[in-house]
Order: C-alpha cells, then structure tokens, then sequence
C-alpha cells in the first residue's frame, strides 16, 4: 500500500512507508517505530533508500525545502 494520493499523512507513517519489507508490511500497517523521525533524513535515505523507479509525481524530489506532500503517493515497494 502506498502513501495516500490526499488527505493527512504523518512523518510516522511515511518512515513506516520507508521501512517496509512487503505488502503486509506498509504504510498503513508497517512496522511500528517510537525513533524520532526527520523529513530531511527520510528523503537522504536514512529509513530507507528512497526508489527512484516511481513515478517522478509519486516520490520526494530531494531538494530542499523538503515538504510532507511530497510523498503523496509514495509506494516504497513500487520498482517500475
């Protein structure tokens, strides 16, 4: 499952995005972290190498400011 197309989403939720392994394991439902979490981290690579395969519209564009909307869209196991 991917990051929402609209609507609120969360820092949380995107590193929980970042951190999945599977379908199972996602944004919705993925695996659970208390860490503090950093925009400016998720989009270096720090919970996870960001996947260039997706949509340009559909993952953050690195440069700064970085920007929750970004994400928007977001599939961390989409690899084409």
């Amino acid at each position: 499952m991917t990051v929402p197309a609209s609507g609120q989403i969360s820092l949380g939720k995107i590193r929980q995005e970042l951190e999945c392994t599977n379908q199972s394991n996602n944004y919705d439902n993925g695996p659970y972290t208390a860490g503090a979490t950093s925009m400016n981290a998720a989009e270096a690579g720090t919970y996870g190498t960001v996947i260039q395969n997706n949509h340009p519209n559909n993952r953050p564009n690195g440069s700064t400011p970085n920007v929750m909307s970004e994400w928007y869209s977001y599939n961390h196991l989409e690899t084409s």
